[in-house]
């Protein structure tokens, strides 16, 4: 997805994933892009440096992996979102199961949930089909009075 973001001209964008491998590869196969091992629970960018988060499977894979860090991934995320900043997330959750994660109380969001079809030449998107076979995006932005204090780095 961020390939096609810099083709279309957002040039100011940063990477990142959990695995140095895929940071390797992915520096090799783009080295024009910005790629960084990091851990999105413990993110090494000052409060409000970013006015947009776009992130694709992240949360399926800190859920995924077991660790109950889902918490912090949120808490961090946040810190370094501006004032009003966003941010998009795409899982294969459905919202009654991962709405609780945009429902802390010290997160201030407004949050709008879309479900769209995932993409398939097998499938006609027009019949019944299960459940899963949606991606559900999650568009949360901060709003007023926010209080940065109130997410602390541990």
């Amino acid at each position: 997805m961020s390939k096609e973001m810099y083709d279309d001209g957002y040039s100011n964008l940063k990477n990142l994933d959990f695995s140095e491998v895929v940071i390797a590869q992915m520096s090799q196969y783009e080295p024009q892009m910005i790629w960084e091992v990091m851990d999105v629970t413990d993110l090494k960018y000052a409060n409000g440096s970013f006015d947009a988060v776009v992130a694709k499977g992240t949360l399926d894979a800190v859920l995924c992996s077991g660790l109950g860090d889902q918490k912090r991934m949120m808490e961090e995320i946040y810190r370094v979102l501006s004032d009003k900043g966003m941010l998009i997330a795409v899982s294969f959750g459905l919202p009654e199961k991962r709405r609780q994660m945009f429902d802390e109380p010290n997160l201030r969001w407004h949050t709008k949930v879309h479900t769209v079809p995932k993409p398939s030449i097998e499938k006609n998107y027009f019949s019944k089909e299960p459940k899963n076979s949606f991606h559900h995006i999650y568009v949360c932005q901060k709003f007023g009075g926010v209080d940065d204090e109130d997410v602390v780095r541990k």
